[in-house]
């Protein structure tokens, strides 16, 4: 008999634990806090970066105070997470198109599909992004992110934004999960990957850490997003910026502002 390998015992765990209609409600309060306070770990984690790099300069006023409606964005948009996970993790078993076995693991599979993932949400997320700057849409849904133009705080000010906002670009990713999955098989672990690394590099984007990866990453592309509001779209990649034309590049000491 074929031997049942630790991504498929997780995925048997995973499929018992998310026959959702048998919970009882200290079980849906477990799974809740569960994901809340992993990601209140990741955060953290993020945070402990800080010695270890320079500081990006600020152009503006940091919104030091939280208000009353900015805590309440923030505590819906972490409500929404777990369920948020929940279909993701569905998703990832009831495919056919991603695999759980670890002998099926391959570099298409998983950094292919993950690398992919990125791309093609980016696309998505970069003209989204875009859309919430017209004029007539701003001052109803995205205007309420850019009253921070000096991010400090990692993933609390990354998710500080207005519902609609944080629900379309989460569920941006599980739409960018089925996509690949109809073009290539994808395995669960390239989806994990996908996103720890995207939550960690959104956290980061709103921090004054001045972390660069050559051209793939850089928080300035961000950063210059949060104070000339017209240019880098992108959350993960300024590919997209480059190619409709919206790419702002940090300026040097010596260039014109």
């Amino acid at each position: 008999a074929e031997s049942l390998d630790i991504y498929h015992a997780l995925g048997a765990v995973a499929f018992i634990m998310f026959e959702s209609q048998y919970w009882e409600w200290y079980q849906i309060c477990a799974w809740v806090v569960g994901i809340i306070a992993a990601l209140e770990i990741l955060s953290r984690v993020v945070m402990i970066a800080q010695p270890f790099f320079s500081v990006i300069p600020a152009k503006g006023k940091p919104l030091d105070e939280l208000a009353t409606i900015d805590l309440c964005y923030i505590w819906f948009n972490r409500l929404c997470t777990p369920v948020f996970t929940f279909q993701v993790i569905q998703f990832c078993w009831y495919s056919s198109q991603v695999v759980w076995a670890l002998d099926s693991l391959g570099i298409l599979n998983t950094l292919g599909a993950m690398v992919a993932m990125f791309i093609v949400y980016d696309f998505f997320y970069a003209i989204y992004h875009r859309s919430l700057h017209i004029r007539g849409i701003y001052k109803y849904i995205h205007k309420h992110h850019h009253r921070q133009t000096v991010p400090t705080r990692g993933n609390v000010d990354a998710i500080n934004v207005h519902p609609v906002e944080f629900v379309m670009g989460e569920y941006n990713h599980l739409l960018v999960m089925y996509l690949v999955s109809r073009v290539i098989e994808i395995h669960v672990l390239s989806v994990l990957l996908f996103l720890l690394i995207g939550a960690t590099l959104a956290s980061l984007n709103h921090t004054r850490f001045d972390i660069q990866v050559s051209k793939l990453f850089q928080v300035k592309y961000h950063d210059i997003h949060h104070w000339y509001p017209y240019a880098n779209f992108g959350q993960y990649t300024m590919l997209w910026d480059h190619v409709f034309g919206w790419f702002k590049d940090y300026p040097t000491p010596t260039s014109a502002e």
